[in-house]
């Protein structure tokens, strides 16, 4: 999904919604997805121009609580997933 600056206080938004939702919720694993997706919405945000002091702080990246391994950020672009000859 493509966006630009005048998607940042959107984005922002969202690292914010996500962080509260984390920091009130009971499920240890619900909390973990929560906050990395803050973390996503805050790297979307910085890379289409968002002032970094504009975002909240996310703490360090911790395990997954159920002991699963993260795969890494993949290097796909943010349009989408890709075709793979598929139309």
């Amino acid at each position: 999904m493509p966006s630009g600056p005048q998607d940042i206080p959107f984005l922002l938004q969202q690292v914010r919604k996500c962080l509260d939702l984390a920091k009130l919720c009971a499920d240890a694993e619900i909390a973990w997805h929560l906050t990395e997706l803050a973390r996503e919405f805050a790297q979307r945000a910085i890379k289409v121009g968002a002032d970094p002091s504009l975002i909240p702080t996310i703490e360090p990246a911790s395990p997954r609580p159920d002991g699963a391994i993260e795969p890494q950020s993949d290097s796909r672009d943010e349009s989408g997933p890709e075709d793979n000859g598929r139309t």
